[in-house]
Order: structure tokens, then C-alpha cells, then sequence
């Protein structure tokens, strides 16, 4: 049974979700749908990209991946369907595909041109939905528009070095769902900047000195009542290697957490300053 997700910055709250979902199953009952995500910050470039490549390639060869953020067609962006490294993407191609692609293997990239929809407000019910469906059903891509030679490039949004190599000035790219605070700073990076260097990280006015390897490992020696609020802030790199910023066990729809005790947001700036 072929596999199709879905990620949108649609929210929950709308009839938007479950309206693609819905004409999906009308093109093809046979398919399974997975969420991956409907949070997305609207018209966040760089934040899907994240949450896409840390999910879609964990799926078997041949999912198809519906992109749903900042899709609209214009003069300027076309509508495609992308497959790397034998999974299917369809979308807009206004940079996301293109950070998907960046160190992969991109076979197949094709403009979508069979379909028409009544408006253009809606290319996920209308057009994507339809394309996934017969995607699912082993339509080879030619049979669903025309090839093209490229996609529009976006570049991977890269830490900086500053200070003649004595300071690493990165930001914020993403906040999950317990607050934490993701950075576009990789560990490889880290690591060959800091040169085994003592360091200090910068998040405002808070100023964090190591790296553990767990959320626990820092608190380890301590009793959960007894742990101070300093020793909860953490850094560690997580599971897709980029260094994330946290308080260990928050809650943030009690006490806080991370970015809202920080006072971090999307795109603020985060500093690593080496002794």
C-alpha cells in the first residue's frame, strides 16, 4: 500500500487538513496518509525544510510527500513534483525542494501541467492531492506534466564566523514543541570552529559553558527536587545534529520553557564565544 504525507502550515483548527485528505482517498482509497506536520509557521521556508528532512527519508522508497506551505502558483513558481533519493516530493518549488535536495540525489524533476484547478487559491485540494493519488496508483511522472531542468535554489541558512575564528554567530530556526530552541549551528561545524577551545553560549543575557550528550546527562548527580533553575539550562546537539538550546523537564503551557523564558523567536541570533 503506497504511502502519502502531508505537511502543511495549516494549523488544526480549519477544514483544510481533512478536505486534501478527503480528495486523496477519492483519487486512490488504496494509500495510507501520514501527518508529519500541520504547524509549520506559515510561509516558513527553512522551517519545513527542517521538519521535512529530519522525517520524509526515514519513509520506504517511493512515499510521496505533499508539501503544503507557501504554495501558491505565480509567474515566478511552478508547481512539481521532485524525486530524491526514491522519494516522491510535490509542491511548489519556491526554495523547500531545493534544501531537500541539497546533498542528495535528485533523479526526476518535473513542472505539473495536467491539471486544472477552479481557483488558485487552493493547489493542495485541487492539484496536489490529485497528483499524489495517481502517484500512488504507479502514473509515471510523464504522464503528469512536462520535465524541467532545475529547481529554484534556496541556500542552506549557515552559520557564520566572526572575530578572526574566535566567534560563531548562528540563529534560531526552529521551536518544537516543548520550546526548545533549535539553531542552525551542526555539531561538525562546532567542533572544527572550536578547535577544542572553552567556549561560552550567548542566548541574551543567559550564558550556557558545556554541551552534554542527553537532557539528563546534565542533572545526573542531582535529585529531581533539588535541581537548581541554572543547572536546567541545557545544550546539547539533538538527533538531526544541531544544536539545541533547552530547560530540562519544562512545561510550556505551565512554568515556560526555553524560548519563552529566553525570549527566543524564530531567526534571533545565538552566539558561541571561544576563550
Amino acid at each position: 500500500m503506497a504511502i502519502i504525507t502531508l505537511t502543511t502550515d495549516f494549523g488544526n483548527k480549519d477544514f483544510s487538513v481533512a478536505a486534501v485528505k478527503g480528495a486523496i482517498y477519492k483519487q486512490n482509497r488504496n494509500v495510507t496518509v501520514v501527518d508529519i506536520s500541520h504547524q509549520i509557521t506559515p510561509f516558513e521556508i527553512y522551517e519545513a525544510a527542517y521538519i521535512l528532512n529530519n522525517a520524509c527519508f526515514e519513509f520506504p522508497d517511493n512515499s510521496i510527500h505533499v508539501i503544503g506551505v507557501n504554495a501558491e502558483k505565480s509567474n515566478d513558481t511552478k508547481h512539481i513534483i521532485a524525486k530524491i533519493d526514491n522519494q516522491f516530493f510535490v509542491g511548489a518549488d519556491n526554495g523547500i525542494i531545493s534544501l531537500l535536495a541539497k546533498g542528495r540525489q535528485l533523479t526526476s524533476l518535473v513542472a505539473i501541467e495536467q491539471f486544472e484547478a477552479p481557483n488558485l487559491l487552493f493547489p493542495e485540494l485541487h492539484i496536489f492531492a490529485k497528483v499524489a493519488g495517481f502517484l500512488a496508483k504507479g502514473v509515471h511522472l510523464t504522464k503528469l506534466g512536462n520535465f524541467v531542468s532545475g529547481l529554484k535554489e534556496k541556500q542552506p541558512f549557515l552559520p557564520s564566523i566572526e572575530d578572526q575564528g574566535n566567534q560563531i554567530k548562528g540563529k534560531v530556526i526552529y521551536i518544537d514543541n516543548y520550546g526548545n530552541i533549535v539553531t542552525n549551528i551542526t555539531q561538525p561545524f562546532f567542533e572544527e570552529v572550536r578547535q577544542g577551545r572553552d567556549f561560552k553560549i550567548h542566548i541574551r543575557s543567559v550564558k550556557i559553558t558545556s554541551i552534554h550528550s542527553s537532557y539528563t546527562e546534565a542533572v545526573a548527580s542531582e535529585s529531581e527536587k533539588e535541581i537548581s533553575v541554572d543547572s536546567k539550562k541545557i545544550a546539547i546537539f539533538n538527533s538531526s545534529g544541531h544544536l539545541e538550546l533547552t530547560i530540562y523537564k519544562s512545561n510550556p503551557k505551565k512554568y515556560g520553557a526555553a524560548n519563552s523564558l529566553f525570549g527566543m523567536k524564530n531567526m534571533d541570533v545565538v552566539r558561541i564565544v571561544f576563550d
